[in-house]
């Protein structure tokens, strides 16, 4: 009896010992920085993200909710849903225009679409996203970043 709980014993400190040997391991690895993504630098914004910039500043101008809906990602219009509702955009405009801060965000999109309008983006090797450094932080934020879903450019 007295062996089984030596062995038992024995075998729990190897594995212990096997554990910390692993997490150190993985530990190691982790110090490592994963890849970056591959980006194409140099190239203006492809035509069809300068477009969506323009139309987007002159849309935040206007402040027109209904047209702001439809510059959102899909993701994000949909969390703009009421629950169990499917609204059409012009309801979706009306609700997000009763937001709390919805002056303060369009002011917020505007100054950033403004800033990002004249300069070249770092864009992704696939060409499914554009970031734009910014000359000065806007509101603690760095870049400006894009993404193109289905073929449309949005701004998350």
């Amino acid at each position: 009896m007295r062996y089984n709980r030596v062995f038992n014993v024995v075998l729990l400190v190897g594995a212990v010992a096997y554990g910390v040997y692993q997490w150190r391991q993985n530990a190691d690895s982790a110090d490592e920085a994963p890849p970056a993504p591959v980006a194409v630098t140099g190239q203006p914004a492809p035509p069809a993200l300068q477009e969506f910039i323009a139309h987007a500043i002159a849309v935040y101008r206007k402040q027109d909710f209904t047209e702001i809906v439809k510059l959102m990602p899909p993701a994000e219009v949909q969390v703009l849903q009421p629950r169990g509702k499917n609204l059409p955009p012009d309801q979706l405009g009306e609700v997000l225009r009763e937001r709390p801060n919805a002056d303060a965000d369009v002011a917020l999109n505007l100054e950033e679409l403004e800033a990002v309008k004249d300069r070249t983006p770092v864009l992704e090797e696939d060409g499914t996203r554009a970031v734009f450094a910014l000359a000065t932080p806007i509101q603690n934020q760095p870049q400006v970043v894009f993404v193109k879903i289905g073929g449309q450019w949005y701004k998350p």
